[in-house]
């Protein structure tokens, strides 16, 4: 999968030409510009989610929010609204993001 702009410059319309060139293993991709994005996962030590956590507000002085997409497939159309904040039910998580608020 490749994702592009709603509106693609004329650098992302190039970038997937050579995209679709490059034979390239990566199965998704975004482009926005001329820049590339791809899924990566990383180790993170427990002393370093320690340290970031010791650098963010506590979770209550953070409004709750919740990511809304206003058209499907298009990840330039996610946003940030305000929501309540439920408390999670059975078989459900709550998840803190570490870095600060929105």
């Amino acid at each position: 999968m490749i994702d592009l702009s709603e509106n693609p410059s004329a650098d992302e319309v190039e970038s997937l030409f050579v995209e679709l060139l490059a034979g390239d293993p990566e199965d998704e991709i975004a482009l926005r510009g001329s820049s590339r994005y791809v899924h990566r996962v990383s180790r993170v030590s427990v002393s370093a989610i320690q340290d970031a956590k010791k650098q963010t507000s506590p979770i209550e002085s953070c409004p709750p929010f919740r990511v809304e997409i206003s058209n499907p497939g298009m990840l330039d159309t996610l946003t940030l609204r305000g929501c309540a904040r439920p408390a999670p039910g059975p078989a459900e998580v709550e998840i803190l993001v570490i870095g600060g608020c929105p």
